[in-house]
């Protein structure tokens, strides 16, 4: 029984830190960045616009 309790404390806390686009949310800088760059999004603090008129130049 131990055992079952362990893993059901486990999922419990990687439910409360999955991103959901359900609610208003407020991230740290660090949550903000993993929630972006682990499906590939890339760093939210990147200007796209500077590099693309960098790129484009």
């Amino acid at each position: 029984m131990p055992e079952d309790v362990t893993a059901l404390a486990n999922l419990l806390t990687v439910v409360g830190n999955q991103v959901s686009f359900a609610d208003a949310q407020s991230l740290t800088a660090t949550q903000l960045l993993l929630a972006c760059t682990r499906p590939g999004i890339g760093d939210p603090t990147t200007g796209f616009l500077a590099a693309y008129t960098t790129a484009k130049d």
